[in-house]
């Protein structure tokens, strides 16, 4: 007999009563509007959550993405019980261990140590547990030195540390964190994600609120996608976020000008993008997977000299990523013909992201003329799903290229001692 889901919820919804008040610049006006029923403020019903419907298994692990204001924090005090619905249901089959904030449920004043014993005893284990514990909460956490210093003189991470640590050795049946693990270093994100993934690999449920896209396809097989209090898609977590992230529109994979387009010394007829498959391009581009532009153009001009095919990739707000030309021999095809010209853009090239592509064909006898030049006449998006990745690193790399260098370690002999002063 199947197991009933360990999280059913039922027709949400959160409303909170937002009070406009009168926005008078003097003493005269404030008590006209005192007097007045359309001066007066007036409360405004606001719907955090709207009619949201789910279940969740035993032995699940689930993100929850959304914009700023989408309801994702909210949804979470709602299952964490430190909010009641206005309406609908939430059934919970186990026992829940949440954190949500910065330094939640934490005392200020309260060493480390002391804070353990509170906040483990306010999520239910006894003194006796605790004890039985503690040496793995704090290993995990990394605040030994400061085991003693009251927590007021913690920094947020150090917080993050000692919370998560507390929340993830508790034998509870649902974990649920919030976006609260961005504020740690990296080596403690890749800590924490094991752990996680630790946690649901011995059959308990992880919820994972998150804006870092790697972090969220790391370590979870669903997705939740709310915008506006409303449940927009729940699925595999790649569709989810290829969608939520990068979403179809941000690729125009194929091109084909209007006819009404004049052409003076020459045009492209159509270009376009296509996958390591041959096909154009329908969606974001893996990291790892390369990509091929090609254009198809015709010349009605014959330079007689060298002739040069150009792509440039852009970055939205108009940086370079980089620039390719390759040189055409005008004998390869027929004056006043039409060619085809292909350039393949390798994976672990750029960085995450959006890029558009401006194409051109350049005359050189010696002065550059350009007989056509199409600006972001295309574009695509490259994301990173490979999930071995994230042991590398976790979040985003700066810069507009990403390129996966061959490196080499070996390990010498201890450095002689430095002599002089």
């Amino acid at each position: 007999m199947k197991k009933k889901p360990v999280i059913e919820v039922r027709d949400l919804c959160k409303k909170f009563h937002v009070q406009e008040v009168s926005h008078a610049t003097t003493f005269a006006e404030e008590v006209k509007n005192f007097f007045s029923f359309s001066g007066r403020s007036h409360r405004e019903m606001f719907y955090a959550l709207q009619d949201i419907s789910f279940s969740i298994d035993h032995g699940e692990s689930v993100g929850i993405i959304g914009a700023n204001g989408a309801g994702k924090s909210t949804l979470l005090k709602v299952l964490s019980g430190i909010t009641s619905p206005s309406s609908g249901s939430v059934t919970l089959r186990g026992t829940v261990a949440s954190i949500l904030d910065v330094g939640a449920g934490f005392h200020p004043e309260l060493s480390g140590r002391e804070n353990i014993y509170l906040s483990g005893t306010l999520q239910g284990l006894s003194r006796r547990d605790l004890r039985a514990r503690f040496d793995d909460i704090v290993a995990f956490s990394g605040v030994e030195k400061f085991l003693d210093t009251p927590l007021k003189h913690y920094s947020s991470g150090m917080q993050v540390r000692l919370g998560f640590s507390i929340i993830s050795h508790l034998e509870s049946h649902i974990l649920i964190t919030d976006e609260v693990l961005a504020v740690g270093d990296i080596n403690f994100q890749k800590q924490s994600l094991e752990k996680m993934k630790e946690t649901f690999r011995q059959g308990r449920t992880v919820l994972f609120v998150s804006h870092i896209q790697p972090m969220i396809s790391a370590i979870t097989q669903r997705c939740l996608w709310l915008d506006k209090g409303k449940l927009i898609m729940d699925g595999p977590t790649n569709e989810v976020v290829n969608q939520y992230f990068f979403p179809r529109e941000t690729t125009r994979a194929f091109f084909k000008p209007s006819p009404e387009k004049p052409v003076k010394y020459g045009c492209i007829t159509c270009a376009g993008i296509r996958d390591d498959g041959g096909n154009i391009l329908d969606r974001a581009l893996e990291i790892s997977h390369s990509a091929t532009v090609f254009m198809e153009f015709h010349i009605t001009y014959n330079p007689g000299t060298h002739l040069r095919a150009v792509l440039e990739v852009r970055t939205p707000k108009g940086f370079l990523a980089f620039v390719s030309d390759h040189p055409i021999l005008f004998e390869q095809f027929d004056p006043q013909g039409s060619a085809r010209a292909e350039c393949r853009i390798p994976g672990n090239l750029l960085n995450q992201g959006q890029y558009f592509i401006s194409l051109s064909l350049v005359a050189v006898s010696p002065a550059k003329i350009k007989l056509f030049e199409y600006q972001n006449c295309l574009s695509f998006t490259i994301t990173d799903y490979n999930k071995e990745w994230v042991k590398e690193f976790i979040g985003d790399y700066t810069g507009w290229i990403r390129p996966k260098l061959e490196w080499n370690l070996r390990k010498i002999s201890a450095a002689p001692p430095l002599k002089g002063g």
